[in-house]
C-alpha cells in the first residue's frame, strides 16, 4: 500500500513539474505575443499619423476608402488619444509669446537658440568670448600705467587671499 501511495506522489510530482513547465512556456509565449502586439499598435499609429500628414498636403483627397474606414476610425481614435492637449496648448502658447516679441528680441532668441542648438555653433561662441575677453585684458594692461598695476594687483592679491581665507574658515 505505502508503494502504491509513494508511486502515485512521484507521478503527481512529475506531473505538476511538466504542468508548471508548460505554464513558464506560455507565460513567455503570452509575454511576447503581447509585446509584439503593442509594437503593432504603435507602427500602426504612426502610420495613421503619416497618412494624416499627407492627406492634410495632398491636393487630390481620395473620395472612396472602400474596406479601410473601420481601420481609419480604429485607429484615428488612437493617434487622437496620443495628441496630448496640453503639449499643444503649451507649443501654441510659445509660439504666440515669440510672435508678441519686438524684433530684435526675436532675433536674439532666434540667435541663442542656433548657438546652443549646435554644438560647433557653442564651441565657436566659447572660443570667441575667450579671445575677446583675452584682448580686453592686453589692451587693458597697455592703456594702464605701469605704477596702477602694481597697486591694482596687490589689491587684488589681497582681496584674493582674504577670500580664500575666509572660505577656508566657513
Amino acid at each position: 500500500m505505502l508503494h502504491i501511495v509513494t508511486s502515485q506522489r512521484d507521478r503527481f510530482r512529475k506531473r505538476i513539474l511538466d504542468l508548471e513547465t508548460e505554464l513558464n512556456t506560455e507565460k513567455m509565449r503570452s509575454q511576447t505575443m503581447q509585446s509584439q502586439v503593442d509594437k503593432i499598435r504603435a507602427d500602426n499609429v504612426k502610420l495613421f499619423e503619416k497618412i494624416k500628414f499627407l492627406q492634410t498636403y495632398s491636393a487630390q483627397k481620395q473620395n472612396s476608402r472602400s474596406g479601410s474606414d473601420d481601420v481609419m476610425t480604429r485607429y484615428s481614435s488612437q493617434y487622437e488619444d496620443k495628441l496630448s492637449p496640453f503639449q499643444e496648448f503649451s507649443s501654441n502658447e510659445r509660439r504666440r509669446r515669440v510672435e508678441n516679441l519686438n524684433p530684435g528680441d526675436r532675433f536674439t532668441l532666434s540667435l541663442g537658440r542656433a548657438i546652443l542648438g549646435n554644438k560647433h555653433a557653442r564651441l565657436a561662441f566659447i572660443v570667441y568670448a575667450v579671445f575677446l575677453h583675452m584682448l580686453i585684458f592686453i589692451v587693458g594692461l597697455n592703456v594702464v600705467p605701469c605704477d596702477c598695476l602694481v597697486v591694482v594687483s596687490f589689491e587684488l592679491l589681497c582681496c584674493c587671499t582674504f577670500l580664500v581665507l575666509d572660505v577656508s574658515f566657513a
